[in-house]
């Protein structure tokens, strides 16, 4: 029963998600709304504050964050468009880390329970709880909406995933100024432009990737070399 209904849940997800990014694809229905909205090359407090509703919603059902902040920024301008963008990420990460922990937390842990790499490899993460949540959303090549939920079927603290989530004024930033310098909506369906800048950011977050696998690397070993000793506790304490 439960695995039929994450496959139900993760179906709708799918389809939401396709559905998402055709809406974001229908450049002339965008820019009309965002006309009738006088949102264009404006902006406020309540536009950003919808925006940034709306963000958190499409982000459950895994419309691409990146493309979402680009049309936010586009929108808004970059002020207002960071703003939105950044509420809208630490909230779209709580839904989908929720989700993660009542539904694929039991089946993962029951699944590494008896697997010492994959159970060092969590172990690693949840050492560096906050340091772990910062790292992954500074990272621009690392999948924001699948890590939501990953996240959440770990044993990671809510209070550091909270707290790391605040990293994610990083890529707002940057992907609401690449929206705002576009000249119209309709550019956020064919991307940024692979300037110098998008190449040092994506270098940027190549360099502080690989650091982060070495560093949890370094630490799944450490673990790793401590499991006989936890296996052996563990089995005195069931006796």
């Amino acid at each position: 029963m439960k695995e039929s209904k994450a496959l139900f849940i993760s179906a709708c997800m799918v389809g939401f998600g396709i559905m998402g990014v055709a809406w974001l694809a229908s450049q002339s229905w965008i820019q009309e709304a965002a006309a009738e909205l006088d949102l264009v090359g404006g902006g406020g407090f309540v536009s950003a504050l919808l925006f940034a509703m709306a963000f958190a919603l499409l982000a459950t059902f895994m419309v691409p964050s990146s493309m979402m902040k680009l049309l936010i920024g586009a929108v808004l301008g970059f002020g207002w468009g960071t703003i939105a963008a950044w509420i809208g990420s630490m909230l779209g990460a709580i839904p989908g880390f929720i989700i993660g922990r009542h539904i694929m937390a039991e089946k993962w842990q029951n699944y590494s329970e008896d697997k010492a790499l994959f159970k060092a490899v969590e172990n690693s993460i949840v050492e560096n709880g906050i340091k772990t949540i910062i790292i992954v959303r500074l990272s621009l090549i690392l999948p924001y909406n699948i890590l939501n939920y990953v996240l959440g079927a770990t044993e990671l603290k809510q209070r550091d995933y909270i707290i790391g989530n605040i990293a994610t004024i990083g890529p707002s930033l940057i992907y609401a100024w690449w929206g705002s310098q576009m000249s119209n909506v309709a550019e956020v369906a064919t991307g940024v432009e692979k300037d110098l800048l998008w190449w040092g950011v994506m270098l940027g977050s190549i360099i502080l990737t690989v650091v982060f696998i070495i560093h949890t690397r370094k630490l799944t070993m450490q673990h790793l070399e401590q499991w006989p000793d936890e296996q052996e506790q563990e089995n005195t304490i069931s006796n």
